[in-house]
């Protein structure tokens, strides 16, 4: 890692937890718009987006190294 300080690699596993927490979000919220019988709650909606902005602020990609 390429890392200058040590705190470094603690604030980017922290980005890339919240990446992942924002994917994750984004995954169910799509899933329960979809599999919903009846009207779309209000609740799936919000979660949605507020994952969508997670996302852009974290990054959508940040975690993905993680998984190699």
């Amino acid at each position: 890692s390429k890392a200058v300080y040590p705190y470094e690699i603690n604030i980017y596993y922290g980005v890339a937890i919240v990446s992942f927490m924002a994917l994750l979000t984004i995954t169910i919220s799509l899933w329960q718009i979809i599999n919903k019988e009846g009207a779309i709650a209000k609740k799936s909606i919000t979660s949605l987006i507020t994952g969508v902005v997670t996302g852009l602020l974290a990054g959508f990609t940040t975690c993905f190294p993680l998984f190699l």
